[in-house]
């Protein structure tokens, strides 16, 4: 049962959640994470949305990263908290054709995910959580065990199994949900 004392914490791992809506056909615009939570929330208190990212490079992709500090500066006037992780080139080869080919790779973010979800227990009683990444499984494992409920938040169409298994409950977000967070 929801009550207006629960607390209620929100973590969104934006590039999983961004790939999960755009491979599925959905469209955040200019998404407002707080609006969004509160919806989700229902009475709930919303203590904190934070949203783990990492910045592209200034010199690499001038374009992207200027969209990007539009939407860091959006999070920030929102009131939603912007935790960074980092993007490393990896060079990866082709197994057909030996071809390499670099890419950048993420990394820090689930760390940075785990230790919120763990770290912060105490400052709620329900963790909305927007990945679909099963590392995650310890840490959700962990605040289970000490009563806190875990809702898994994922984009129609997403493949999130390991992961909701280890939740109480899934919310699926439709385009519906995301214009009414406009």
């Amino acid at each position: 049962m929801t009550s207006p004392t629960d607390r209620a914490l929100f973590l969104f791992d934006n590039p999983n959640f961004y790939k999960n809506m755009r491979h599925n056909g959905l469209d955040k615009k200019h998404l407002d994470y707080v609006k969004l939570a509160n919806s989700l929330a229902w009475t709930r208190n919303v203590v904190d949305v934070v949203v783990f990212t990492s910045p592209v490079d200034r010199m690499e992709q001038p374009g992207a990263y200027a969209s990007q500090q539009r939407f860091f500066t959006r999070l920030k006037n929102s009131g939603a908290k912007l935790k960074l992780g980092k993007l490393e080139s990896r060079t990866t080869s082709c197994p057909s054709c030996n071809v390499q080919t670099l890419v950048k790779v993420e990394k820090s973010v689930d760390v940075q995910l785990a230790l919120e979800i763990t770290l912060r227990c105490a400052e709620y009683d329900v963790l909305y959580l927007i990945s679909c990444d099963s590392d995650l499984g310890p840490a959700i494992n962990h605040v289970r065990a000490q009563g806190k409920k875990v809702f898994l938040v994922m984009p129609k169409g997403s493949k999130c199994a390991g992961v909701g298994s280890l939740c109480d409950t899934t919310i699926v977000l439709t385009q519906a949900h995301l214009d009414a967070a406009q």
